[in-house]
């Protein structure tokens, strides 16, 4: 789908990167392909086509991502933020709303983690959030791991870079 989008092959960093990002939906795909092309960060080069630089939701791209996170009421938009910022997330840190999960919006792996079902909402939300609710997010994170021990291996990491991001 992708070459057909763009009239030639792609490197594989290219196809790696929009996959992870449409997860398969034709639509964030052809949306994806629009906004690398607009943006430049998509680029033919003699051996097909490249994605340099970051990914940005702009555009329609970020239109129909905010359409669907409009479903969500402001409680549960915070829990997504939330999550957002810290996923993958341990259940003792954030018990996962169940509606989230049934509205498809968490994701829970086979470890017990939650994370937010599609990489596109994490990347739109965290966009989206006010300065001041996105640094209370990871103080709140870091607060949260360091009352429940933080014993694990990586624990201390996430503790202070989720610190030295809430300022």
């Amino acid at each position: 789908m992708l070459a057909s989008a763009l009239g030639g092959p792609a490197d594989a960093s290219t196809r790696h990167l929009v996959w992870a990002n449409s997860q398969g939906n034709p639509l964030y795909l052809k949306e994806l392909v629009a906004a690398g092309l607009h943006s430049g960060a998509l680029t033919e080069t003699q051996g097909g086509w490249n994605w340099s630089g970051p990914l940005e939701l702009s555009g329609r791209l970020a239109e129909l991502v905010d359409l669907t996170l409009g479903r969500l009421a402001e409680p549960q938009r915070r829990a997504l933020e939330l999550l957002a910022y810290g996923e993958p997330l341990e259940p003792e840190l954030m018990p996962i709303p169940q509606d989230l999960v049934e509205m498809g919006f968490v994701r829970i792996g086979d470890d017990g983690r939650a994370r937010v079902a599609h990489p596109l909402y994490s990347a739109r939300l965290r966009a989206t959030c006010p300065t001041l609710r996105a640094r209370a997010h990871r103080r709140a994170l870091a607060d949260r791991l360091e009352a429940g021990g933080a014993n694990r291996p990586g624990d201390a990491v996430r503790v202070a870079t989720w610190r030295l991001d809430s300022g």
